[in-house]
């Protein structure tokens, strides 16, 4: 098949200008001012925020290249009024202004983050105050996965946090070590296959029962969908189980241990316990129910206060834990 005509011109660029995921034309029409361009002329465009905030690897690409290639001026960051300003579009909006010019070492831009103030109602304005407006080093917003989002809604000090924190490993990797695995729950979908007669007698996770450390199981039923587009292995539901769920509660991040045999569905992650050591339950428990924890992943989640109050697998992932205190005597001056 012949690919879309803005994918077709930017795979027959030179080099090649990379596309994000699901081929999106933001990059191209970048690529395309630049024919227009002469050097040193700025354009501006409005642009879908998510994949300057992304962390998916494509989406990084095309951030880094834009920003490397064409000098950054002014970002303004529209993402908590984009519902007043562009009532039916499904992504929030950011505004880049650039220049056909490539990026210095030394250079910097502007980033304003517009909030929607109480008295918004009253004159129909949006106000930018002196704190909501920073001036970044523009190679290092380019290559970093984490710093526009850090300075749209944070401070240095939380940049600074954001780097400490950073240094500690993975979540996943974590997890590896002790011998453990993240799973996401089944999928309802188009209901083609019969559900494991196994889950049929486990019961079923509602949002409702998932409080900030524990499970409520007063209310809870058997499991009884007859098919799924993917139950997943019986054996991810099996107790004692962490349960990591994607949505908020009390706009907190919120992670629950139980001892009793849950299915749940792709609203939460599972990390099957089995007869790993029983402090790590409990260090994991109490780790990623934190408020630094909760503080962390709003600084560094693409998602939650961008586009959807929610924290995805992939950003749990990659949330930084230091090592059981029994095992980090050679990380000790972290």
């Amino acid at each position: 098949t012949v690919p879309k005509g803005h994918i077709r011109y930017c795979q027959t660029r030179v080099p090649p200008f990379p596309l994000a995921h699901d081929n999106p034309p933001d990059a191209a029409f970048f690529r395309r001012a630049e024919d227009f361009a002469c050097k040193g002329a700025k354009f501006g465009m409005i642009v879908a925020a998510t994949r300057f905030y992304s962390q998916e690897e494509d989406s990084r690409q095309v951030k880094e290249r834009i920003f490397s290639r064409y000098r950054p001026r002014l970002v303004i960051n529209l993402s908590q009024v984009h519902r007043d300003l562009f009532p039916n579009a499904e992504q929030p909006a950011l505004v880049l202004i650039s220049e056909n010019t490539p990026t210095a070492a030394t250079d910097t831009f502007t980033l304003c983050s517009v909030e929607r103030s109480s008295s918004f109602k009253k004159h129909g304005a949006f106000e930018i105050g002196p704190e909501s407006v920073r001036v970044l080093p523009s190679l290092d917003v380019a290559t970093s996965i984490d710093a526009l989002k850090v300075a749209s809604w944070g401070t240095a000090r939380d940049w600074a946090l954001v780097q400490r924190l950073s240094r500690f490993h993975s979540l996943q990797r974590f997890l590896g070590e002790a011998g453990l695995e993240v799973h996401q729950g089944y999928i309802r979908g188009n209901r083609r296959l019969s559900t494991p007669r196994k889950m049929l007698e486990h019961l079923e996770l509602k949002k409702t029962a998932v409080h900030h450390g524990w499970i409520d199981l007063t209310d809870l039923q058997k499991f009884k969908e007859p098919k799924l587009e993917a139950a997943r292995s019986p054996s991810i539901y099996r107790a004692p189980l962490l349960v990591l769920a994607r949505t908020l509660i009390g706009n907190r991040v919120v992670c629950s241990y139980t001892t009793t045999n849950l299915v749940y569905s792709n609203l939460f992650s599972g990390i099957p316990l089995g007869g790993s050591d029983d402090r790590v339950a409990r260090y994991l428990n109490g780790v990623l129910n934190s408020s630094v924890v909760n503080y962390f992943l709003f600084l560094t989640s693409p998602v939650w206060g961008v586009e959807r109050y929610e924290v995805r697998k992939a950003e749990w992932m990659r949330l930084p834990i230091p090592a059981l205190p029994a095992q980090s005597a050679d990380r000790s001056e972290e």
